[in-house]
C-alpha cells in the first residue's frame, strides 16, 4: 500500500472516531486553514489561529451552549 493511501486511511479512521463536537472543531480548523491561512498566505497564521481557537474553546466550556460568537 502506498504511503499516501495509508495516511488517508489513518485520517479517515481518526475522523470516524470523533464526537459531534470534536468534528465541528476539526471542520472549523480545516476551513480556517484553507480559507484564511492558505488563502491569504498568512505568515505565522497557524500559530496565531491556535491561540484564537484555544480561547474560543475555553470560553465555550464556561458558557451555556445557546450563546454564539460574532466576529468582526
Amino acid at each position: 500500500m502506498g504511503q499516501a493511501k495509508q495516511r488517508k486511511e489513518e485520517v479517515e479512521a481518526i475522523l470516524a472516531s470523533l464526537s459531534y463536537e470534536e468534528r465541528i472543531v476539526y471542520d472549523l480548523a480545516q476551513k480556517i486553514f484553507e480559507r484564511v491561512i492558505r488563502g491569504l498566505k498568512m505568515t505565522g497564521g497557524c500559530y496565531r489561529i491556535t491561540f484564537l481557537l484555544k480561547a474560543i474553546l475555553e470560553r465555550a466550556q464556561h458558557s451555556n451552549r445557546s450563546s454564539g460568537w460574532v466576529c468582526q
